[in-house]
């Protein structure tokens, strides 16, 4: 495992588990270091490192910093909202009634009307 993918992987375990993230953090990369397919390795190492990456956290969390350098109430998801409204007149809105639906299977040609 990568150090970026090691650091990402022990703010995560400390992030999910506060008391004990970094022995958790440890024990993870050596089951993933026991892994038998490198492609699996491979594959969790890439994207523990998606999340030191400054574009997929300025993209997903809005801030431009890795996982790790933020601090711990940070790395909380955003919250969102029970209810969300939006500005939309109610005659926006499509009755089902009105919507046409026409299926055509891939691969064949579509019959002559």
């Amino acid at each position: 495992m990568t150090p970026r993918a090691l650091a990402a992987l022990r703010a995560v375990a400390a992030t999910l588990v506060p008391e004990g993230g970094a022995d958790l953090a440890d024990r993870v990369a050596e089951r993933v270091a026991a892994l038998p397919r490198p492609a699996d390795r491979a594959e969790l190492d890439l994207l523990l490192r998606l999340f030191e990456s400054r574009v997929a956290n300025l993209l997903l969390a809005g801030t431009a910093r890795p996982f790790s350098a933020l601090a711990p109430a940070g790395r909380d998801p955003p919250v969102v909202p029970d209810v969300l409204v939006l500005p939309v007149e109610p005659e926006a809105f499509v009755e089902w009634d009105d919507v046409e639906v026409r299926v055509q299977p891939r691969g064949l040609d579509p019959l002559p009307v």
